[in-house]
């Protein structure tokens, strides 16, 4: 069961109701991430497209065509150790037996069956009967409790712990110039986040509390041992000749952990799947000398938002038609860069210009229609950056300026990212970088990675780490 929430939980994340916003300005180009995230002023060929496609005709390229393929990352966001708590949950016996159900089934079904027992009890029962079905039931009624206490605490341990997901995939076929760049590029970037909600502690200690004051009960009644007057009351207690466990009292003997389980699981992911065309010149006003780049694109947006009971979450019975939207629009990033002459840059750069709204639906199982059930707004994002650049050191900084709340169930971010690049020859980079959040220091990261450069192919690697926060990128490409 747990097992299965989990395995649904990444592989739909890999692709609640509410209204999210702008999405956090990652990018999955290893430079950049080794970077801390710059770009808007320091993107070369490969990247431009992501972050500031005025930068296809800036002065500082060496290259006339470069084509990238693949450039892939991924970022694994845990702060509140969900995954860590899954498996613990999952792994614990006294939660969840061999078969991935819930252990209070088994100890449901036990108790069910000692209440028939004393159900099916003739008339005219001995005491003996009377008192090994009695017995039996107080047994199993512990056993119902227990489970539901160590149930409940299980539960609550594991609410309300998020896990975000990013992967990115992307492919640049770039001419820079000052006259006329241009660059072709497919992007996929997919997003998600996972959590748990506990919603049955009303539920689950009412059951426990009623358990354990029938046991009590029976404990009492199988006791009598040689009381006469006790025996009496035995035989003549039609309560306890016929106890009937969907009547007598507030016990719920009936409860059926697949339906009155009303703990969820969550998943909420987009993917932007893009096809852009970035377009950049150098002008001239005034004498003074500026790039301007834009990239209008083709996007095709597949929402996710899944939910159902932890016992009944299951990537066998997944259907991702039942709670996914497909749409498609038009967008566009517009950049603008400067040069000035003693190896500094400036570059700004808005995307997404078009606020676009894209709608969560889920399947009514009463229905069997897909209704909406919230949507995810992406609104424009701006960046700005600065940069420094020699023949062998680079160094940039970008500021969102703009704050980003979140696709699924983490925290809002804005910003700021900081990196240096020393360049060897151009066959070989180290590059150092730190991305700071301005509004959640918790999602601040250090990051590293390096870059081969041998006879115009490019392999380039890096790790961007922190105790919640785990991203690798990797790209190969071929420049000339």
């Amino acid at each position: 069961m747990m097992r299965q929430m989990l395995a649904v939980a990444v592989s739909a994340a890999c692709l609640g109701v509410g209204s999210a916003h702008a999405a956090p300005f990652n990018s999955f180009d290893p430079r950049s991430m080794a970077m801390g995230g710059a770009g808007t002023a320091v993107g070369n060929t490969a990247t431009a497209p992501f972050f500031n496609p005025s930068l296809l005709s800036t002065t500082d390229h060496d290259d006339d065509f470069a084509m990238e393929l693949p450039i892939i990352g991924a970022r694994l966001y845990d702060p509140d150790d969900f995954i860590d708590s899954v498996d613990e949950f999952q792994d614990n016996p006294a939660l969840v037996d061999p078969n991935d159900d819930l252990v209070i089934n088994a100890s449901v079904d036990i108790a069910k069956n000692a209440f028939d027992a004393i159900n099916d009890l003739p008339p005219g029962a001995t005491q003996a009967q009377i008192q090994t079905a009695a017995a039996n039931a107080r047994d199993a009624l512990g056993s119902v409790s227990g489970d539901t206490r160590t149930l409940s605490t299980g539960f609550s341990t594991l609410s309300d712990r998020a896990l975000n997901l990013e992967l990115g995939v992307g492919t640049v076929i770039g001419i820079p110039s000052r006259k006329f760049g241009g660059a072709l590029v497919f992007n996929s970037w997919n997003v998600g986040s996972a959590i748990v909600k506990y919603e049955d502690a009303g539920l689950l200690t009412g059951l426990a509390d009623d358990a354990d004051a029938y046991a009590a009960y029976l404990d009492g009644v199988a006791s009598c041992g040689s009381d006469a007057a006790c025996q009496a009351a035995i035989s003549n207690d039609p309560n306890l000749q016929y106890i009937d466990r969907n009547t007598v009292g507030d016990l719920e003997l009936a409860f059926d952990p697949d339906r009155d389980i009303k703990s969820t699981v969550e998943l909420r992911a987009i993917s932007l799947n893009e096809v852009g065309l970035s377009l950049s010149r150098e002008f001239n006003i005034g004498g003074s000398k500026f790039a301007l780049g834009v990239t209008p694109k083709y996007v095709r947006a597949i929402t996710l938002n899944y939910k159902a009971s932890v016992n009944d979450a299951d990537d066998d019975d997944f259907d991702a038609d039942d709670y996914t939207n497909d749409t498609t629009n038009f967008n566009m990033d517009i950049g603008v860069a400067k040069d000035f002459e003693n190896g500094w840059r400036a570059g700004m750069v808005v995307k997404n210009i078009i606020g676009q709204t894209y709608d969560l639906m889920r399947k009514n199982t009463a229905t069997g229609v897909k209704e909406k059930t919230g949507e995810i707004e992406l609104k424009p994002q701006a960046r700005a950056g600065v940069s420094y650049q020699n023949s062998w050191f680079t160094a940039g900084l970008d500021v969102d300026l703009t704050e980003n709340d979140p696709i699924g169930f983490e925290d809002e971010t804005r910003y700021a990212a900081f990196g240096m690049e020393l360049n060897a020859l151009d066959w070989a980079q180290l590059r150092l970088g730190y991305r700071a959040d301005m509004v959640n220091s918790d999602r601040s990261v250090a990051s590293a990675g390096l870059g081969l450069s041998p006879f115009g192919v490019h392999i380039d690697l890096a790790v961007a780490a922190s105790d919640d926060e785990l991203g690798a990128a990797a790209q190969f490409g071929l420049r000339f």
